[in-house]
């Protein structure tokens, strides 16, 4: 503990400071910040000891007005610049150890310690040591800048003398964005332009073309912009956490991300995200940090090992693209004026060897021809022998890639209930040289053997990556007049047409795995919801789901939500707050295909990753 005398003043220098006068409670002292008088960018800290308040936070403190422990010290100036910040409305942050260091404190006091709090290490997993793979870079690619026309340097605008609105403001342009001008004038010179939802400190306000505007400063950009394009005052301080984008980062291994924020419960844990993951943090709840699993569902990760950025945008220098282009193009011509010397350089050196090499082979002609010419001959063996070894492998590695693969029906008619059999279906393989085999082994087809339906049945064949397919028409079996019953082989299973049907469904929704989730989106490459994501799959086969997942839950069939009796190409529908908020497709063992959220897209999880409220069917 540190001993501090009544009334301690400590004096702190931050650039841009407006007046303000705040005040907060620690190690059972008040304390009070004041603007110095005389000196604007100058704040003065005053700790009170004669006043005690009890401290909520942290039990093990005194409750002495003589003492003050210097890592509470730490916190309130802390605490302070964060206040600050929120009043200046900026977009930058103070570190407490920074913070600290700008504090002037009497040099006769001993310097404080600093404890680091123990963190809950039961929230991570520390993962087996592995030894990263190295990661082979490829050389940068330098493409020219397209030149653009050389303008005469911007002049900075001058502020007029004015009585207007000074502070943050938030932009709120009626199109995307809008130009930042060297005057208040819509003829004036543009210097940049400003995105909506940007935030810009406001130097003044000025009248000018059309009524009154902003002279801001946003990023590298400072110039003038009409001020019915910016919400400001207190519109602005309710926006700013909004507009604010919090991007979270796991800073450990393993850690769990749990249903709901509580860290005495075992069966809430949904999951467990490595070290690196990122994810956007929507809110906090006690030392929580509360993201988005999937549409209206929500997990919950413990604060401490989570590494937080905030995000705003600002407005964009015009200069700043042209100079960075400027500057690329002109690197890249010192590349390759460096690289042509070099080139000159070698190649001079090259001729000065070859003519002294040619002025000793002369000397020595008599003696080194022989030698000379045997030396020749190896050579042009040799590399004969190389090029004859090259085009072998390039030989050998075109005659056995397969690019493609066909497949076709070479078998008779088919009847109901017939099966296709593997000598019936003809393989084509093609290679890289132009040459084709047939039947190659290793081809698989999971529907042959399986007892066929009326109408056309298609037939997916599998040959290692490289997939191809071919159809087969049923018919009805003609009436016999001494029909022959035959028992169907005991080694193969009979399907149904309605399983057939079913696991055709789940077959084609699982190949738009790894696709984006879009919301509002029925796009299966591009990008879809979970809803709209049913209902093109279901579609595909010429039925009809609706397109939201409450009305999908209303006009489906229902089914008990159980997995010993839930079918492949049944609905599983979640909810929130007891209101149906997704929906997925059951594809057996236990799993569902589902478009999730941004995050994961379009994947395969756990049927019961949450428990399902409720099941229909749209199938036999």
């Amino acid at each position: 503990m540190i001993r501090r005398n009544k009334h301690s003043l400590i004096s702190l220098s931050l650039a841009g400071v407006l007046a303000l006068s705040a005040s907060t409670s620690f190690g059972g002292c008040r304390v009070y910040a004041d603007p110095v008088s005389d000196d604007p960018d100058t704040i003065q800290v005053t700790l009170d000891t004669d006043v005690t308040f009890a401290d909520p936070v942290d039990d093990r403190k005194e409750n002495n007005s003589e003492v003050v422990d210097a890592s509470d010290l730490e916190i309130v100036m802390a605490g302070a610049a964060v206040d600050l910040n929120r009043y200046l409305e900026s977009d930058f942050v103070y570190d407490s150890a920074e913070l600290l260091a700008r504090i002037h404190i009497n040099p006769s006091l001993p310097t404080p310690t600093e404890t680091e709090p123990e963190l809950n290490r039961e929230e991570t997993m520390a993962p087996p040591v592995e030894t990263p793979p190295a990661v082979e870079t490829s050389p940068e690619v330098v493409v020219p800048p397209t030149e653009a026309p050389t303008e005469p340097p911007t002049e900075a605008p001058t502020i007029p003398p004015s009585a207007g609105y000074k502070g943050m403001a938030i932009s709120q342009p009626p199109e995307a964005y809008v130009n930042v001008r060297t005057a208040p004038s819509a003829s004036a010179k543009k210097v940049g332009k400003i995105y909506a939802n940007a935030v810009a400190d406001v130097l003044e306000e000025v009248p000018g073309e059309g009524g009154s505007w902003f002279l801001i400063t946003s990023g590298t950009v400072t110039g003038y912009v009409k001020a019915e394009f910016f919400v400001i005052g207190e519109a602005a301080l309710a926006m700013k956490d909004a507009i604010a984008t919090r991007i979270g980062t796991i800073n450990t291994y393993n850690l769990r991300l749990r249903s709901t924020p509580d860290l005495s419960k075992k069966d809430n844990i949904i999951t467990m995200l490595s070290h690196g993951t990122q994810t956007i943090i929507v809110d906090e709840v006690g030392e929580f940090y509360k993201i988005e699993l999937d549409e209206g569902y929500y997990g919950y990760l413990h604060r401490d090992y989570v590494d937080i950025e905030y995000k705003f945008g600002h407005a964009i220098s015009l200069d700043e693209e042209r100079l960075a282009a400027e500057k690329a193009y002109q690197e890249q011509l010192e590349r390759e004026a460096e690289e042509a010397r070099l080139a000159e350089e070698a190649r001079l050196a090259e001729e000065a060897r070859k003519a002294e090499e040619a002025r000793l082979a002369a000397e020595a002609a008599s003696r080194a021809a022989a030698e000379a010419a045997r030396l020749a001959e190896e050579s042009r063996l040799a590399a004969e022998a190389a090029s004859r070894a090259a085009a072998e492998a390039a030989a050998e590695v075109a005659r056995t890639t397969i690019v493609q693969i066909s497949a076709r029906y070479i078998g008779g008619q088919k009847y109901v209930g017939d099966a296709v059999d593997v000598s019936e279906v003809e393989i084509i393989v093609y290679y890289q040289d132009g040459h084709t085999e047939k039947n190659l082994p290793g081809w698989a087809c999971p529907l042959i053997g399986i007892p066929m339906v009326a109408g056309e049945v298609i037939y997916p064949v599998q040959l290692g990556d490289h997939m191809t397919q071919f159809s087969v028409t049923a018919i009805e079996r003609p009436v016999e007049t001494q029909p022959v019953e035959t028992a169907p082989p005991a080694t193969q299973p009979v399907i149904s047409e309605a399983d057939q049907l079913r696991l055709a469904i789940c077959e084609y929704a699982k190949q738009f795995v790894g696709n984006p989730y879009r919301l509002g989106g029925t796009d299966l490459l591009h990008g879809t919801d979970c809803s709209g994501f049913v209902m093109r799959v279901f579609q595909q086969f010429g039925i009809s789901t609706t397109r939201t997942s409450r009305s999908q839950a209303l006009n489906g069939t229902p089914v008990p939500v159980d997995l010993n009796t839930l079918r492949p190409g049944d609905l599983l529908f979640y909810d929130t707050n007891g209101s149906i908020s997704h929906v997925a497709i059951y594809i057996g063992n236990g799993q569902i295909v589902h478009a999730a959220n941004d995050n994961f897209g379009i994947c395969i999880w756990d049927a019961f990753y949450r428990t399902p409220c409720k099941a229909v069917t749209f199938l036999p």
